[in-house]
């Protein structure tokens, strides 16, 4: 949800950054987007790419400029594997509660619009 939205908000800001998206296990390795996601994509008209899930990958974190987590236990997954890195911070300054688990993809969605746009205002000053 985070990759699509941020990817859509850089391209209305004709901000241009890299963006992609994994996660901490093999758990989803290969599935698709959750339809629960897709839903709320849909909903706010913003577009979908293919996406299949996997595990960070050494060379994705080595490239990255940043690292963004929706919660502590990905955070310190990412430390114990890498070691402690500054590129590494959480989307909001609070978790964000997966859908996956609580089945509301409208808080998430609401909290991902968030930090997205928060974090894009970060960029762009950063970027002046």
């Amino acid at each position: 949800m985070a990759e699509a939205l941020f990817r859509h908000l850089a391209q209305k800001e004709k901000f241009d950054c890299k963006i992609a998206s994994a996660g901490i296990s093999d758990e989803e390795h290969g599935n698709p987007i959750h339809p629960g996601t897709l839903r709320q994509l849909r909903k706010h008209a913003v577009p979908v790419l293919p996406h299949r899930a996997h595990r960070i990958t050494d060379d994705e974190f080595a490239d990255a400029d940043l690292i963004v987590c929706m919660d502590a236990e990905n955070i310190r997954y990412l430390k114990r594997r890498f070691g402690s890195s500054e590129k590494i911070r959480l989307l909001l300054d609070r978790e964000i509660d997966d859908p996956w688990y609580t089945g509301d993809f409208d808080s998430t969605w609401d909290d991902i619009l968030e930090g997205c746009t928060k974090l894009m205002q970060q960029l762009r000053q950063a970027a002046d």
